[in-house]
């Protein structure tokens, strides 16, 4: 098969995992919102499908990297990736923080200043707190830049070991003061999969569906019985990183359970417009939530989901169509 088509054929598979991971997200947060019955099962969709995003990433930049031969970026690299989150991020803080000043609810400046230059994982706002993804993905760019520019002792598997060692006594010590206690386990399996994206799609698409689906089920089922056993109360930090191994053992799974699937343009669709709507799906749960208005959980999720596709959509468009007349 020509390279193209590999390629078309990767991305085909990686939409359709994307497309669960950011289905799986807002029925994580619907669990929340509504549901208190269903907290471990919604925490299990946070932590893990959160990563399955951040991963996504890592495989598509990481491969792109592998094939042109490990070149060393530069921070205009950072700055194309950030400007390009950027086209539909700050659209929404404008949108986000007009509602806000004007309903003269949370609203106040600091927050404005560290959203506006993408912290807001260090000043969360009560009901929007899912833009803690943009500042891990902020800093997965940057770290992609440095690492590229360190000499090949960085890109030695006991490189990363060692800098997960480090990373976690980091974050037992972020934790201690209130701040983001899982940044660096993050950080470190982002830059994993990065570094060695090609080899591991290798050492995945070897495998049988069969050994794939059975530790799938083995791991998954671990991993849901222990959020349902408090474990995120129990332990943050770990409950974070055995939710990084149930999102690799999902990636592995679909990967080779989709790999031979057409392009089908409606998953291509969503996949396209999977950052809007991660951005936007917030605003009708929590405080806001649209489950006051409908009792039935079937329904107000297929609700919430028809909403945030109709706000993605019109925003992806009008941002479209801003950067075409700019």
């Amino acid at each position: 098969m020509p390279e193209q088509e590999i390629r078309q054929q990767r991305n085909a598979t990686f939409d359709i995992i994307r497309v669960v991971a950011l289905i799986a997200i807002l029925m994580c947060h619907s669990c929340f919102d509504n549901f208190p019955a269903l907290m471990g099962i919604g925490r299990y969709l946070g932590v893990t499908f959160n990563f399955l995003f951040l991963i996504l990433s890592a495989f598509l930049l990481g491969s792109s990297w592998n094939n042109k031969g490990c070149p060393k970026l530069s921070f205009e690299y950072v700055g194309k990736r950030v400007a390009k989150l950027s086209k539909s991020y700050y659209p929404y803080l404008i949108v986000l923080f007009l509602f806000l000043y004007f309903s003269q609810d949370y609203f106040n400046w600091r927050n404005l200043m560290t959203h506006t230059l993408y912290l807001p994982w260090f000043d969360k706002i009560d009901g929007f707190g899912h833009l803690w993804f943009m500042t891990m993905i902020v800093l997965c760019y940057i770290s992609i830049w440095v690492l590229s520019n360190l000499s090949k002792w960085a890109y030695r598997p006991n490189s990363l070991i060692y800098g997960a060692l480090i990373g976690g006594g980091i974050d037992w010590c972020l934790t201690d003061i209130g701040l983001p206690g899982y940044m660096f386990p993050y950080l470190v399996g982002y830059l994993f999969v990065f570094t060695y994206s090609n080899r591991i799609l290798e050492v995945i698409s070897k495998c049988s569906i069969s050994a794939l689906l059975a530790q799938f089920l083995v791991i998954n089922t671990i991993v849901i019985w222990s959020f349902y056993n408090s474990l995120y109360e129990k332990s943050p930090f770990i409950s974070y990183l055995i939710g990084m191994i149930s999102a690799s053992s999902i990636f592995c799974t679909f990967y080779v359970l989709f790999k031979n699937t057409s392009r089908i343009k409606f998953i291509e669709w969503l996949s396209g417009i999977s950052f809007e709507i991660y951005l936007v799906h917030e605003f009708f749960l929590g405080r806001f939530s649209i489950y006051r208005l409908v009792d039935n959980a079937l329904l107000g999720f297929m609700t919430l989901f028809s909403s945030n596709l109709y706000k993605a959509s019109k925003m992806h468009l009008y941002t479209t169509l801003i950067i075409f007349v700019y």
